[in-house]
């Protein structure tokens, strides 16, 4: 608690930035299970905190580091936070994917980095009471994420087909039916993946159980949505869509990063389907 209400005091002045890291590059991702090799010990002032650490966005800037990690003598899985500023952190940058240059998504060694006492808490007592409702938290702020560059990619689109008047045509590409077709398909995919979001997040506003499983198709079909909303502006725009001078590239690269975020789509089918397939269906 005290270093909750330290970072609101800070927040309060300036930007705080945190973020979790679970991934490890021998582990891969912790939502497959795996045993941590990144880990706690007990000093005489606290812990001593060892380990390797892989896409962690914002690496190089955050000032705090939520580290999921496995107590040495006793194998607790639990979360340790780990000011951004502590002696023995160290970055590499290993971020080469198509996707999401700017995001600072690197890999951290932690070298006998040392922290309070309080700093570590067992995973069982931290998250046991919240655990659904961060998961649900998390993958709706995911799905509004790649809704977003989905929308930017639409708005690039309509402005291109405004502006471009090839002299064949006499007027611009916006007034083309089969390209006002397009732009309708790619917004129509927006709007139903939006209406989904609201929905998802007013649920979880509202208090309803964040175990939901509307809150597993938030994530599923907004990131696939968003994934082809893309795909198929950056194919109505033809050659300006794969321009390295243009926006709609870069759009396509950022919004593929979508697969790859937690929970995987092939965990969440499946809990839709056993949702479906149990003895209570649910309706919603």
């Amino acid at each position: 608690m005290r270093v909750y209400e330290q970072v609101l005091r800070e927040s309060a002045t300036r930007p705080v930035l945190l973020n979790a890291a679970r991934d490890e590059p021998r582990l891969g991702s912790f939502a497959r299970g795996g045993k941590l090799a990144t880990t706690v010990r007990r000093s005489e002032n606290g812990w001593i905190v060892d380990g390797h650490k892989a896409f962690v966005t914002g690496a190089s800037i955050l000032d705090y580091h939520l580290l999921l990690v496995s107590e040495e003598d006793t194998g607790q899985i639990g979360r340790v936070i780990v000011p951004g500023g502590s002696a023995g952190i160290s970055h590499t940058n290993a971020w080469d994917a198509v996707g999401m240059r700017a995001s600072i998504t690197h890999n951290v060694n932690y070298s006998g980095v040392e922290v309070p006492l309080g700093n570590f808490v067992p995973l069982d007592a931290e998250l046991a009471p919240n655990r659904a409702l961060i998961e649900a938290t998390f993958m709706i702020g995911l799905s509004a994420i790649y809704l977003g560059v989905a929308r930017s990619a639409r708005d690039e689109l309509v402005r291109f087909l405004h502006d471009r008047v090839p002299a064949s045509l006499g007027a611009p590409l916006a007034t083309v039916e089969r390209l006002q077709d397009a732009v309708g398909e790619v917004t129509a995919h927006l709007q139903i993946s939006e209406t989904i979001l609201y929905e998802g997040s007013g649920r979880i506003d509202r208090g309803v159980d964040p175990s939901d499983p509307l809150i597993a198709s938030v994530k599923l079909h907004c990131t696939r949505a968003s994934v082809r909303a893309v795909e198929l502006a950056v194919q109505a725009a033809g050659s300006h869509g794969i321009s390295a001078q243009a926006p709609l590239e870069r759009h396509l690269r950022d919004v593929l990063c979508a697969r790859l975020h937690p929970t995987p789509d092939d965990m969440l089918l499946r809990k839709l389907g056993n949702a479906s397939l149990a003895t209570e269906h649910w309706s919603r």
